[in-house]
């Protein structure tokens, strides 16, 4: 969705990622990259979108922002952890790196972020989930959710799965 909207502004898009395939990154007119630090190398400007998980955990640290390029631009799109937001203020504040997007917290809702006080960084929480698309399709899923589990007795998407459902 980055790619499409960037295309836009004609925008020359080059992207990292594993399970992507060379066709579908083709036919979106962004160049593939085989190594993230490649990417860090040389984008203005760095999306991130991954699940938090070990692996991601403070990927984006001190070390990784040193490869970036001078004025760089860090969005961080996906979930709070994910930045190490000591190590981005300092890489910031340094003038290494030219400002940030972040729409996802290490802690949310941010409160007195050190992050916040800076000019050169955009701020949100993290909202995704409530857009009015989102609501409906939300509130369609849990209808019928609730039907299945009165018609059907069956349960989905159950966090503390009973064994029966009697009513």
């Amino acid at each position: 969705m980055v790619a499409l909207r960037l295309k836009g502004f004609e925008c020359k898009c080059i992207a990292f990622d594993p399970f992507a395939g060379v066709a579908a990154m083709r036919e979106l007119g962004v160049s593939q990259t085989r190594k993230l630090d490649d990417l860090y190398k040389i984008a203005d400007i760095i999306t991130i979108h991954v699940p938090l998980n070990e692996k991601t955990r403070n990927m984006i640290n001190k070390g990784v922002m040193q490869k970036m390029k001078n004025g760089a631009v860090i969005i961080n799109a996906s979930r709070g952890g994910i930045v190490h937001e000591d190590d981005l203020y300092d890489a910031i504040v340094s003038g290494h790196i030219g400002g940030t997007g972040i729409d996802t917290w290490q802690k949310e809702p941010p409160g007195d972020s050190k992050l916040l006080k800076l000019d050169t960084v955009v701020g949100t929480q993290h909202l995704g989930a409530l857009t009015k698309e989102a609501q409906r399709k939300t509130s369609i899923d849990i209808a019928n959710q609730i039907v299945a589990a009165l018609n059907e007795n069956k349960l989905i998407n159950v966090v503390n799965k009973i064994t029966s459902l009697k009513i």
